[in-house]
């Protein structure tokens, strides 16, 4: 008993790099390790040292607070996940090539832009149509002369553009989450 408590004692009094730390924490980064570090996760004792027991400690109540769990399948896990993602990723390239798909609120945004333009547009015709009809002595060529801008300024409204709203899918959501699990990869790797 009384070696075990000298054992325990030692183990209290033991430092480590942040190499060693990381090797131990599961293969993670020496930057990871300073990360945790700021984030006060492990116990750091000097430049580049770190208390082994007080950040094991920390490092397994961080794992169980965030609901992480050390598994020895996590590489499988991960790359799992990873060829999931892509998969899913080109699925859904397939599907706004073809015409299949179209994202709710990337169709939103694209005609709220359409909207916005034709707004500008009819708010300018004052602008635009006074020198045009100043000079015309007919009531009836003023009418068609601003028929003629009102049209012009309403087109883009029934132009709908499948491929704006695909381009926009593709930007925000597709390359976003190829950045993601090119982001993972490198961390599985």
């Amino acid at each position: 008993m009384n070696t075990e408590k000298s054992q325990i004692n030692k183990l209290s009094q033991i430092y480590v790099s942040s190499s060693e730390l990381a090797e131990l924490f599961g293969g993670i980064t020496t930057t990871h390790v300073q990360k945790l570090e700021r984030d006060g996760i492990v116990k750091k004792v000097e430049r580049g040292i770190y208390d082994l027991k007080e950040s094991v400690r920390s490092y397994i109540r961080y794992l169980k607070r965030e609901g992480k769990h050390i598994a020895p399948d996590t590489y499988e896990a991960h790359r799992a996940r990873l060829y999931k993602g892509r998969a899913d990723i080109t699925e859904v390239q397939a599907a706004a090539l073809k015409g299949q798909f179209h994202d709710a609120q990337c169709i939103a945004e694209v005609m709220s832009e359409k909207i916005a333009s034709a707004r500008a547009r009819l708010l300018a015709l004052p602008t635009v149509a006074g020198p045009q009809v100043a000079d015309l002595s007919e009531a009836s060529e003023c009418v068609d002369v601003l028929t003629e801008l009102v049209h012009d300024a309403l087109s883009d409204l029934t132009k709908y553009d499948a491929r704006a709203v695909v381009a926009r899918y593709v930007k925000q959501h597709i390359e976003a989450k190829q950045d993601e699990l090119d982001n993972e990869n490198d961390n599985i790797q």
